[in-house]
């Protein structure tokens, strides 16, 4: 068993050895079955087919790698603060899997540089904090397709040990609709969050959401859940209101 598994990984180094460097240097994990990762890294305006005629992109395994990092990183907070209950876990949670923070990660570790897209529009794309926060949690659900649990559960206790400072995290400010109530108040002024429909969105399973100020649309916020999506919504509007030097 271990004689073919040595041949299986050889024969993958000799297939596409650039890329396989390149997921072991990243992940420190050795790639099994590489199609994966390059389904992974690849985004759906590469508008890349299969000899069947089905559509090959990471979104399918952004679905399945956005389930495990929920549920690696949970278990890493119920071990690590066995005294605090469920509505300490969840916000904390929500502070190390939202797409700002994933999107962070995505950048520093430079897994963006090796996303595939369309040319005209892939600089842009790499910029994207959404399609940023995607291409990671798709590298995990390769990583658990290709290595199992384990495997996932390996890389993503890695990035969280030398990523994710629980210590900081404890003491920012993330409530952002918090904030902008104070403002509201402060100025008088009618905040209402209204869904924005968008098909293109919705396929890709993210929510948007207009932030309007005395019915005038000023911020929009897209993520994978309403709550977060307002939240970005009123992150926009409250830093547009700082001074600008």
């Amino acid at each position: 068993m271990e004689d073919l598994l040595r041949l299986i990984k050889s024969r993958i180094k000799r297939q596409n050895p650039d890329l396989h460097a390149a997921i072991k240097r990243l992940t420190g994990i050795s790639p099994i079955n590489i199609a994966l990762y390059e389904q992974a890294l690849t985004h759906s305006s590469a508008n890349i087919q299969s000899t069947q005629g089905s559509r090959i992109d990471n979104e399918r395994l952004e679905y399945l790698g956005d389930a495990v990092l929920d549920l690696i990183v949970a278990d890493i907070l119920f071990k690590k603060y066995p005294l605090k209950d469920e509505g300490f876990l969840t916000e904390l949670r929500a502070r190390v899997v939202n797409t700002q923070f994933l999107d962070s990660i995505t950048r520093k570790i430079g897994l963006n540089n090796f996303l595939i897209a369309d040319e005209k529009s892939r600089h842009m794309i790499i910029q994207n904090r959404n399609a940023n926060a995607d291409l990671l949690e798709a590298l995990i659900g390769a990583i658990y397709l290709d290595h199992g649990f384990n495997g996932a559960n390996k890389f993503i206790q890695s990035l969280v040990k030398e990523h994710v400072d629980f210590d900081h995290l404890l003491v920012t400010e993330s409530n952002f609709k918090s904030r902008l109530l104070e403002w509201s108040q402060r100025e008088g002024a009618k905040i209402q969050f209204e869904p924005v429909t968008d098909a293109d969105l919705t396929r890709k399973r993210r929510i948007a959401i207009q932030l309007l100020v005395n019915g005038k649309t000023v911020a929009v916020g897209i993520d994978s859940t309403r709550k977060e999506a307002e939240q970005r919504a009123a992150q926009k509007f409250l830093e547009s209101l700082k001074p600008t030097n």
